[in-house]
């Protein structure tokens, strides 16, 4: 099973498919295909966010970290904004 921390997704994937996808798998190991999706929770990633984890994770399961610090943050932001 590969493993990813946030830095390292968000860098991949960008941060707004990163937090799609930790909203639907944070916490979770989901297998990730070897070609595109055609549903589950990749298919709903834009196309070169789905690309680059097939690209590194293809094939195997990857762990999505729940990353409760990026809820908080974007909370702080909003409250910031209030």
């Amino acid at each position: 099973m590969a493993k990813a921390d946030t830095r390292l997704l968000e860098r991949l994937i960008g941060r707004e498919a990163l937090e799609a996808l930790i909203q639907t798998c944070g916490g979770l190991a989901i297998p990730i295909p070897k070609r595109l999706p055609e549903r589950g929770p990749l298919a709903d990633l834009p196309l070169p966010a789905q690309e680059a984890l097939i690209g590194y994770a293809g094939g195997d399961k990857l762990y999505i970290p729940k990353a409760q610090h990026l809820h908080i943050h974007r909370r702080y932001e909003a409250i910031r904004k209030a």
